[in-house]
């Protein structure tokens, strides 16, 4: 199964997904590991999360650019850290292993 979009609307509708390319250009642009995230759950930390979501949709756009789409569309700050919250909740299920075998120990 795919990891799952979760949906923000800003000027228009984006489909968030904290994905392996969205880990990896957080990871890039941050200069942490995405195990640092909650250790480092300041605002900034999430603009540079949520800006990596929304590349997937518009490769062009800077995190200045993203940061005005906040200020200028979201009815608050809170909003936008609940859609992200989500978004990186759906890529880590918390029952994903609970189905999974293990091995066989010979």
């Amino acid at each position: 199964m795919a990891i799952p979009f979760v949906s923000i609307e800003l000027d228009k509708v984006y489909n968030l997904r904290f994905g392996m390319r969205e880990q990896v250009e957080f990871e890039q642009l941050a200069g942490m590991t995405c195990a640092e995230i909650e250790d480092n759950a300041g605002i900034t930390t999430f603009a540079k999360i949520l800006w990596a979501m929304i590349r997937r949709d518009n490769k062009d756009i800077t995190l200045s650019e993203v940061l005005d789409l906040v200020d200028n569309y979201a009815p608050s700050e809170s909003y936008v850290m609940e859609k992200v919250t989500e978004a990186m909740q759906a890529a880590f299920p918390a029952d994903a292993g609970k189905n999974a075998k293990p091995p066989k120990v010979k």
